[in-house]
């Protein structure tokens, strides 16, 4: 394989492992709301398409690598850019 084919496959491996690991694994930490308050940030929860989460997924392991916490960058980074873009009209 190429480097480049190489860097994809592995890419598309991790979002897969990560895509079924949040598909089993929807329990919520019984801590979480102890570790918000301490972060001190809001929580926002959407429903989106199943093809949008996933490009969403991958866009976010090509840019971030996976690591966590990189979804909540991603998120954040595409809110702020949609806010600066409807502040200019």
């Amino acid at each position: 394989m190429k480097n480049g084919n190489k860097n994809k496959h592995e890419i598309w491996s991790l979002a897969i492992r990560l895509l079924e690991r949040r598909l089993t694994r929807r329990n919520v930490h019984k801590n979480s709301e102890q570790r918000l308050a301490i972060k001190k940030m809001g929580r926002i929860s959407v429903d989106l398409p199943d093809e949008l989460e996933k490009q969403l997924r991958f866009k976010t392991i090509e840019r971030f690598g996976g690591k966590k916490g990189d979804l909540s960058k991603a998120v954040e980074e595409a809110i702020r850019t949609w806010i600066a873009r409807k502040n200019r009209f």
